[in-house]
């Protein structure tokens, strides 16, 4: 698990360094050089290929432009992007450009529409940090152990009971208090599943590498994996 969270890790905060230093935009009719990082919504920037787009943009112009969303949407196939709105959901609409997205060919002009904090990526961030509830495997998990510490507990009280009507009234060298507290002990212990966290944790393991191999999915968690 630790192995797992450590690469998901790396893969976010690799995307902190892709994002360009320098963005071309138009202010007062003229093109200009800016530091990504004076950007504001309602700024105009130019997009070429090869460029990291450098916040979220609405679309304004379009010369063949084609974006690779792959990292924030996990779609394989560049979109072809317009200035008309095709979509309900906005995650799909052409005429948005996502920060941390690559532009892979074409030119295209865009109204910033969120910087910073706001972008659709820092968003996944931030839902990636929050410290998540427990998911529905561990709550089973959880509802087993209780389970079998409730058996247990049982178990042990039946039989603490059967040897004080039982054996120690009527064969009282037969098994002292020691035997008792040995046997009781042995009873509970068994009841203990020792290869369940080594059984589930192999099993959401080899899950989670199929999922990356077959699709391209990212865990940050293994218990996600069940759900």
């Amino acid at each position: 698990t630790f192995y797992q969270q450590y690469r998901s890790g790396r893969v976010l905060k690799s995307f902190r360094g892709i994002i360009p230093r320098s963005v071309a935009v138009l202010r007062d009719g003229k093109e200009a050089v800016v530091d990504s990082k004076e950007l504001t919504v309602g700024d105009v920037v130019l997009l070429s290929a090869g460029e990291v787009v450098p916040a979220d943009m609405r679309l304004i112009d379009v010369n063949g432009l084609l974006v690779d969303n792959s990292g924030l949407t996990g779609e394989n196939e560049p979109i072809q992007c317009t200035i008309n709105t095709t979509q309900e959901n906005i995650l799909e609409a052409t005429n948005m450009v996502w920060y941390g997205t690559n532009v892979v060919e074409g030119l295209a002009i865009g109204v910033v529409t969120a910087v910073g904090a706001k972008t659709v990526m820092a968003k996944v961030f931030q839902q990636t940090s929050v410290s998540p509830g427990p998911t529905t495997i561990e709550l089973e998990v959880r509802r087993v152990v209780l389970v079998t510490a409730l058996l247990a507990t049982v178990s042990g009280i039946v039989l603490i009971a059967g040897w004080v009507v039982l054996i120690r009234t009527e064969h009282e060298d037969f098994m002292g208090v020691s035997g008792i507290i040995g046997n009781v002990t042995g009873l509970i212990v068994a009841f203990v599943p020792e290869g369940l966290p080594v059984a589930v944790t192999i099993g959401l393991t080899i899950i989670a590498k199929q999922l990356v191999k077959r699709f391209r999915v990212m865990v940050t968690r293994l218990g996600t994996v069940e759900t």
